[in-house]
């Protein structure tokens, strides 16, 4: 698989690939290989089909170009952990918007909730706000295209879903996805070491609760362990 190689800034390359080509393993060793090599050199910045290499120095990149090749090509084919959540959220919020999604693809909010909650998805990359998690595996019956009209603003949490994605609003926000539910758990937190909550590769599926149960864990410092199963 061929590799292509940007200057994005001055101390930053871009290298992208085509569509799908390549593998999530593959590339969360890419990453994890980038991030030993450089260390605290460099910054890695995952999207869904490349790759942001920021540098704390101006760099060229005919000098990085083969450096970069040589490990991607060095990448040992070998399984990566990732963990399996178990997230809740609560569907009782008023400003959720499981009307318009129905007048659009003629399910009511008791057969997409099944549907969506029999999904198990999976962690593509982590952008658009710090934390917000880009969840591929959205169910065919439940996909339709962002909104005509962003929402000015959606609420910290609300899990929603467009075109092929489910995604989770780490931080209150304008919004041009469909809000199915809401997450009490807090998705970045920049104090911590490892601020973002989901990892690239991390599996997901979620499940319902009231809420007083919502206000309860939004409330409660956070015992991670109730939510994840390592995988």
């Amino acid at each position: 698989m061929s590799l292509q190689f940007h200057m994005y800034s001055e101390r930053s390359v871009l290298i992208k690939w085509k569509d799908a080509s390549l593998k999530l393993q593959d590339k969360v060793s890419f990453i994890n290989a980038l991030k030993d090599h450089y260390d605290t050199r460099a910054v890695i910045n995952s999207g869904a089909h490349s790759l942001l290499v920021l540098f704390l120095e101006d760099v060229l990149l005919e000098d990085l170009k083969t450096e970069l090749l040589q490990i991607f090509k060095g990448l040992k084919s070998k399984p990566v952990s990732y963990t399996s959540w178990n997230i809740p959220m609560c569907v009782d919020f008023e400003d959720l918007e499981f009307e318009k999604i129905s007048n659009q693809i003629q399910f009511t909010k008791t057969e997409l909730l099944e549907i969506h909650l029999n999904t198990t998805y999976t962690v593509e990359f982590i952008g658009f706000l710090p934390g917000f998690p880009y969840l591929s595996g959205l169910d065919p019956r439940l996909q339709l295209p962002r909104k005509k009209t962003p929402s000015r603003l959606i609420t910290s949490g609300t899990v929603a879903i467009a075109n092929d994605t489910c995604g989770i609003y780490p931080q209150d926000s304008p919004a041009g996805w469909y809000g199915i539910g809401r997450c009490p758990l807090k998705l970045f937190s920049p104090e911590k070491d490892q601020p973002t909550l989901l990892q690239l590769g991390d599996q997901v599926q979620f499940y319902t609760i009231t809420k007083d149960d919502y206000h309860l864990i939004a409330s409660q410092s956070q015992q991670l362990h109730k939510y994840t199963q390592n995988g």
